[in-house]
C-alpha cells in the first residue's frame, strides 16, 4: 500500500476492528501508543496481509513482551556502549 492508496470502508472497518481489538487485549491506551500499533498494522496491509486473522497474529508477535523486552535491552545495551566508546574516547584525546 502506498501512501497516496486509498483503503475502501470495509477495509477501514476490519483494520479499526483489529486494532480496537488488539489494543483492548493488550492494555494500550495512550494515544502514541496506538498510533504506532496502527502504522504497523498499515505495514502489514500495505505489504499484502488482508486477513483480520492474520493481521492480529502479526501485531500479536510484535507486541510480544519478550521481544519488546530483548530490543529494549539491545537499544540500552548499544547506547551504553557507544556512551562508553565516546568517554574513552575523550579521554585518550585529553592524554
Amino acid at each position: 500500500m502506498a501512501c497516496h492508496s486509498v483503503i475502501n470502508p470495509k477495509s477501514l472497518s476490519m483494520l479499526s476492528r483489529v486494532l480496537e481489538s488488539h489494543c483492548a487485549r493488550h492494555g494500550i491506551r495512550s494515544v502514541e501508543a496506538r498510533e504506532s500499533v496502527a502504522v504497523s498494522l498499515l505495514g502489514f496491509y500495505g505489504a499484502g496481509v488482508g486477513c483480520e486473522e492474520q493481521l492480529a497474529s502479526r501485531l500479536a508477535q510484535q507486541d510480544d513482551p519478550e521481544t519488546h523486552h530483548k530490543r529494549a535491552r539491545e537499544a540500552l545495551l548499544g547506547q551504553t556502549s557507544r556512551h562508553v566508546t565516546s568517554i574513552a574516547a575523550r579521554r585518550s584525546d585529553a592524554l
